[in-house]
């Protein structure tokens, strides 16, 4: 029997592992909850023999967990520590650029998924309770430099895509403020 302990005091995000347990159909998986003195306890028991699919299903619950509530949140964090000169209305285009990249596939969801998913297997593998907010703090290193080149990214096309707005808003005050020096224009259309 192999047994394993999530710690956390979210109640949504409690709820959100309990349901994807309670979805995962791996047969011989019991698990309870109970709240000690400071956290809420998921306490996941194992009663069969294929513990490798044990593992599996425990990592991928816990990552898909750490992305969904996490995220977020620490794209956040490292925005306000890195770039606290921008003002609220700018991060929130970083941030929604930041998104857009993750969403949009142009930066690789797997790599972000499985470098959470193999720090939580290693540590799952080796350990028999896992604070969940302490996990994603001091745990997920090669995540952390993922989101930040991430929001570095996100930081570059933001001031890219500003600069680009600037220099067409002065092109078209100059063009309107030049006068024209042709009195005539010809206009040419080519039919294909």
């Amino acid at each position: 029997m192999k047994s394993f302990c999530i710690k956390e005091n979210n109640s949504e995000i409690v709820q959100f592992i309990n349901d994807k347990l309670a979805t995962s159909n791996l047969p011989s998986l019991f698990t309870s909850n109970k709240t000690f003195k400071i956290y809420r306890n998921i306490i996941i028991h194992y009663t069969g023999e294929n513990f490798e699919t044990f593992l599996d299903k425990v990592s991928s619950i816990i990552t898909d967990t750490i992305i969904h509530f996490y995220q977020k949140k620490l794209f956040k964090r490292i925005l306000e520590y890195n770039y606290f000169y921008f003002n609220l209305n700018e991060k929130k285009e970083i941030l929604e650029i930041a998104r857009s990249f993750i969403e949009d596939d142009l930066i690789s969801k797997e790599d972000n998924y499985f470098s959470i998913y193999y720090s939580v297997l290693d540590y799952i593998k080796e350990n028999k309770s896992l604070v969940l907010e302490g996990f994603v703090n001091f745990r997920l290193q090669n995540y952390m430099k993922n989101l930040d080149y991430i929001i570095d990214l996100s930081v570059n096309k933001f001031i890219t895509d500003r600069e680009y707005l600037e220099f067409v808003n002065m092109l078209k005050l100059y063009i309107s403020l030049t006068p024209s020096k042709s009195s005539v224009i010809h206009l040419v259309h080519l039919r294909k």
